[in-house]
């Protein structure tokens, strides 16, 4: 479950996510059980950014990257998903490597934040099991910013950061993590031997595969079993209907982070022009089953009262999406292309 933090101790935990402050940060959580997981407050919840992300965002310096990092590892010891999305779509990890590769864009900082920064996305990789296939809008790869830094480093000559590097990306692909990155074979030669080891990772749809939707487990024998006839059609419009509440189905259950991807956008997509050409109430339930999954406001302005377009135009907002695991509202988009 999500949990917004109440103002007053969301303000103090990110007061002391700020100043770097473990003694008062771990003070904070132990009096009032704050979960890892938890978001902090924001005036609307669809700006409300996890703790474990704030940890891992602005800037790391000498002074305070020791700190933040303990932070984090305690966010995480205590719950916090390592592949919650902030608001624009970075996990934990995504965020240790953007941080990596900006250092020194802002501060001078010393070689050990480098290093520790490195380290740390070695532990989410290792340590907990941070999902190493999500993509951003530029659908690289995680793994594809991890080896851009080991061929920095390789031609640098800076062989520890190279070797860290080396070995994030071994333990990567032992665990199926895919890239797109093209690779230069006589320059990084020992890479190149490594990474032809995993070549199907690189082949592999982007995309993970849907399970078998669960008509049996949602319906009675006799919807189900013509839940499985319009399934097998493939071409039909219901069955576009169904694929596009599958995959917002399967979002909700095994990507639970706020972060919205293309397939997620096109199956909204998908619903908001069938449900165009449905009877009138049928059109009404399920534009509102709809809305409870917090879909992103520039997929559902059609939807919008005047005032809230207005607002959308004015602040440029864009809602995230947030997990449904509440089967009754995927059972009801399931039953409306079954019966449609």
């Amino acid at each position: 479950m999500v949990t917004v933090l109440e103002p007053g101790l969301s303000k103090e935990l990110q007061a002391a996510i700020d100043k770097a402050d473990v003694a008062s940060f771990t003070k904070l959580m132990d009096e009032h059980q704050v979960h890892g997981a938890s978001f902090l407050f924001a005036s609307a919840r669809k700006n409300a950014f996890p703790l474990i992300n704030r940890a891992l965002s602005g800037d790391f310096t000498n002074k305070n990257y020791a700190e933040k990092l303990e932070i984090a590892r305690m966010l995480l010891d205590r719950g916090a998903d390592p592949d919650m999305g902030a608001p624009y779509g970075f996990s934990a990890l995504a965020n240790i490597l953007h941080i990596h590769q900006f250092l020194g864009v802002r501060n001078r900082v010393d070689y050990e934040v480098y290093l520790f920064t490195m380290l740390f996305a070695s532990e989410l990789v290792i340590r907990y099991d941070a999902d190493l296939n999500l993509t951003w809008k530029s659908r690289d790869y995680l793994l594809d910013d991890v080896i851009y830094l080991y061929e920095r480093y390789y031609e640098k000559r800076i062989s520890e950061l190279e070797k860290v590097a080396f070995e994030i990306i071994g333990h990567m692909l032992k665990r199926g993590a895919k890239w797109s990155r093209k690779i230069d074979m006589k320059a990084f030669p020992e890479l190149t031997g490594l990474l032809l080891g995993y070549r199907n990772n690189q082949l592999q749809d982007n995309a993970p595969k849907l399970p078998d939707p669960p008509f049996n487990t949602l319906f009675d024998a006799e919807t189900a079993a013509a839940g499985w006839k319009i399934w097998n059609e493939k071409q039909s419009p219901a069955y576009e209907g169904l694929h596009a509440v599958r995959q917002l189905h399967y979002r909700a259950y095994h990507h639970a982070n706020w972060g919205f991807n293309e397939d997620g956008v096109k199956a909204i997509e998908v619903l908001t022009g069938l449900f165009d050409i449905m009877e009138k109430d049928k059109r009404k339930t399920a534009l509102a089953d709809l809305k409870k999954l917090s879909i992103p406001q520039k997929n559902l302005l059609d939807l919008k009262s005047d005032y809230e377009k207005e607002l959308f135009y004015k602040n440029k907002e864009i809602l995230p999406m947030k997990p449904v695991y509440d089967d009754t509202v995927y059972q009801r988009l399931y039953a409306i292309f079954l019966v449609n």
